[in-house]
């Protein structure tokens, strides 16, 4: 019955917010996007931690154009330190949580979000999280120039090809372009061209020291060469099977490199399964470090590999070798980005997977797209990008 109801609560909640906007757009006004004029803008990102990486290409192009301080993000709380040393960012506004709307006390933080983006007036918001709540939070807003992207979104029994009075400019977005390349579309509307698609997390000196001091402590001395492998992924299906990281790991062991397998505290369970029966142990970290410092630990590795998760996009970010795994979601549209990122996907017929959050487990019985992937495929790219980073200094 539990099973049963997690299906059918996705379904009435869009039924929800499809009347709700309905019956809003009633009484909206119907207002064309202004000309844009210097001044504070707003970008909204309350998704992941991969997301927000993939933000910061948009990021720089507005700091550049509209000045520094003058260029304010909304992101979850758990997101905010990928921003806090981002050059010239205004001002972080930190969501706790998504909103619940059967939840009162997080209807309320809601609307007190509402209120505080509307106090700060301004010029424009753009909507990089691709969700009803933050299109909501985008009108709420009540800036003359609200912009998001032009979606097919299904709520409930009713699918929309545009959210009408919501934005002023809604973008036509390539579906089948990189999410990066997608946020970057959002930039039209001001005239304002970016200069690059690179991903950009900056960790500060502090954060380096602290990675050196933990790698010296677990055996990995100053110019020793070591791989990261991150074998954790929120969602279930998209995580590899552990015995084939173990596999890769040792083969990475024979090579002479040492093996950080790295996640956060959920992930210690994943990270010692794969540890056990290893001949040489891997060194562990499993959610001890800051993220500013695992970024920093990262930024150093030879190599890292693992499935599409946070922890690839701020490899791909810092410049680092990177091999990404992909089953559910597709390569070209959240892969590592760069001349030394790689994924490997098999092709499949159910890619996109229609249970994306709503299952923890695929409907055949195992991660059949992710259990697609062999060991020596993966052990083959690693080779590659190991032997290419070798013949060039990595930023």
């Amino acid at each position: 019955m539990f099973a049963a109801a997690k299906r059918v609560l996705p379904w009435v909640n869009g039924l929800l917010a499809y009347l709700t906007w309905q019956v809003v757009g009633l009484f909206a006004p119907r207002r064309s996007g202004q000309r844009p004029v210097p001044g504070p803008v707003c970008v909204i990102q309350m998704n992941a931690l991969g997301d927000v990486v993939m933000a910061t290409p948009l990021l720089r192009a507005l700091v550049d154009a509209f000045g520094p301080g003058q260029v304010d993000v909304v992101a979850r709380e758990h997101t905010a330190p990928l921003l806090e040393n981002f050059h010239g960012l205004g001002r972080i506004i930190r969501v706790k949580s998504h909103l619940y709307w059967r939840e009162p006390a997080s209807v309320l933080a809601f609307f007190r979000l509402a209120w505080q983006v509307r106090n700060r007036k301004y010029q424009a918001v753009l909507d990089l999280s691709r969700l009803m709540q933050s299109a909501w939070l985008t009108y709420l807003s009540g800036s003359d120039k609200r912009v998001g992207l032009r979606l097919t979104r299904v709520l409930g029994p009713f699918k929309l090809d545009s959210l009408g009075y919501i934005y002023t400019d809604e973008i036509d977005a390539d579906a089948n372009a990189h999410m990066v390349q997608q946020n970057l579309s959002l930039l039209a509307p001001f005239n304002v061209a970016s200069v690059s698609a690179r991903l950009e997390f900056s960790p500060t000196v502090n954060d380096r020291l602290t990675a050196t001091a933990w790698l010296e402590v677990h055996g990995v001395k100053a110019g020793q060469p070591y791989a990261v492998i991150h074998p954790g992924a929120k969602w279930p299906p998209k995580r590899w099977p552990v015995g084939r990281f173990r596999q890769v790991a040792t083969h990475l062991q024979a090579r002479g490199i040492a093996v950080v397998l790295a996640g956060d505290a959920n992930d210690r369970l994943l990270i010692c399964s794969i540890a056990e029966g290893m001949n040489i142990a891997p060194i562990a970290l499993a959610g001890e470090l800051e993220l500013g410092a695992v970024g920093a630990l990262i930024q150093h590795a030879r190599l890292l590999i693992g499935n599409d998760s946070a922890l690839m996009h701020l490899a791909s970010a810092l410049g680092t070798p990177t091999l990404a795994l992909f089953g559910p979601t597709y390569p070209n549209h959240t892969g590592p980005l760069g001349r030394l990122g790689r994924a490997i996907a098999k092709p499949i017929s159910c890619r996109p997977c229609r249970l994306y959050f709503t299952r923890d487990r695929c409907e055949r019985g195992h991660n059949y797209c992710m259990d697609l992937i062999e060991v020596d495929e993966v052990t083959a790219m690693a080779d590659e990008l190991l032997n290419l980073s070798n013949q060039e200094v990595i930023p």
